[in-house]
This record gives C-alpha cells, structure tokens and sequence, in this order.
C-alpha cells in the first residue's frame, strides 16, 4: 500500500465549515468576519494572511468564545508550512477550550495527522480512531478515512482499518481517494507481506513461487486485480505491523 501523505490542503475545507458553523460570538463582527475570511485564505492557498490575522485575534482576543477555532486555523497554517510541534501546540490548544464535538474531532484528526506525518503510526492510529466517529461525511473527511485506515493496518490494527476503508466506499465512492481505498479493500489478509513479483501469466507467477520455495521463502501467490489488470501476486511472509515486515525486507 502507498503511503499517503496527509497535506495542508486536505484539512483546507474542514477550517472553513468549522468557522462558518460556530455558534455563540463573542468576536466584534468586523473580527469575526475577518476570521472567516482567513478561513477561506487559509483553503485558498493563502496561508501566511491566514495567520497573520489569527495571530492578531489571539493576541487581542485570547478569552473569545470562538477562541479555539483561532487556535485551530493557526495550527492548520503551522503545519501547512511543516512546523509540527507549534501547529500540535495549537491543536491541544484548541481541543482544550474547545466546546464543539465536530471541532475537537477535527483537531485531534490533525494531531494524528502530525503523528502520521512523523511516522508515528501507533500514535495515529489512536488518535484517529479517537476522531473519526465524530466527523461528518463531507471532504476531507475522505482523505482523513484514509490516512486512518493506512495507520491503522500500519499500527496492527486490521479490523478498524478495513472500517475506515469501507466507509470511503460507502459514503465516498466518487471522490479521488475511492481508488486507492478500492485497491486497499481488496488486500483480504490481516497482515503485512512482501510482494516478490506480479504477474498477468499464471503459470510464470507459479514458476516464480517453485523458484521462492527451493530458496526457503514460503512463497504464494494470489489473484488480486490491480488499477484494471489481471494480476497474479507472489508474496512472502505474514507480518502484523509495518515495521515487521520492513525489517525482514532486508532479508528478502
């Protein structure tokens, strides 16, 4: 499975429909609707006017109630420019003064964004299991699905991530992403294992595997369809987590 990398533009919608949600105000309008314009700077590309006024708000109104959506929009803008550990800062940040379900979840989807991005995926993985119940199916809960069902598998944690899986499929099966959930999905095996060769010829992937097997691999092979093609995969090994298997592909 590719490693998907889970980027600024991603969570770029998510900031707008949280700011333009909020409920009780305590912002001067004129604030408040320039936080909603630095939301749509911020999905725009716009990212530096983005933090520049949530940076203003915090400092001139840190005791507002739509504080924790500062917070958030400002972590966004930090990890979007790679600065993990200040954007987590905001994220906690925010998940603290926070009084929204939907914001949280969104927050602690970003944390494990961060932890994604690290490599981390143990981490991730709790905390995406943590916030994907709490997000509403609109982009980019899509992409969110994803990065959770990919840590997860990565974390040992099959079960949950065939769910996630499954989810894109169901509520999202005509986004971008339904592709590379489609190809994840039709992995059936709750387990890691390396893949020595594929081909669309049955019997040249069997002669593979006898050749696997006289050299003290446990080879196999399986039909597994992928990007419209006949394939026949030949793998070796049952790993449950990631790093298991990318520490005996050094021996393979």
């Amino acid at each position: 499975m590719k490693t998907y990398r889970f980027g600024p533009r991603d969570a770029g919608l998510a900031a707008v429909s949280l700011l333009l949600a909020g409920g009780c105000a305590t912002l001067p309008p004129n604030e408040r609707q320039a936080l909603i314009e630095a939301s749509r700077q911020y999905a725009r590309g716009d990212v530096s006017s983005a933090q520049r006024t949530a940076e203003r708000i915090i400092r001139d109104y840190g005791q507002a109630a739509e504080i924790a959506e500062v917070y958030y929009l400002r972590g966004l803008c930090r990890f979007s420019n790679g600065q993990d550990r200040t954007a987590g800062d905001d994220f906690e940040r925010a998940i603290s003064r926070s009084k929204r379900s939907d914001l949280t979840a969104q927050c602690t989807a970003s944390l494990a964004a961060i932890a994604y991005r690290r490599g981390d995926f143990k981490r991730a993985a709790d905390l995406y299991r943590e916030s994907v119940g709490q997000l509403r199916d609109v982009p980019p809960t899509d992409v969110i699905l994803y990065c959770a069902g990919v840590a997860m598998r990565r974390a040992g944690d099959w079960h949950n991530a065939n769910f996630q899986f499954a989810r894109i499929l169901n509520r999202f099966r005509d986004r971008p992403i339904a592709a590379d959930a489609r190809r994840a999905a039709a992995w059936r095996h709750p387990y890691f294992a390396i893949q020595l060769g594929a081909y669309r010829d049955r019997d040249n992937a069997a002669k593979l595997v006898q050749s696997m097997r006289q050299q003290g691999f446990d080879a196999s092979q399986e039909y597994l369809p992928r990007n419209g093609e006949s394939l026949w995969i030949v793998t070796t090994g049952h790993y449950s987590t990631h790093d298991e298997a990318r520490a005996a592909l050094a021996n393979v």
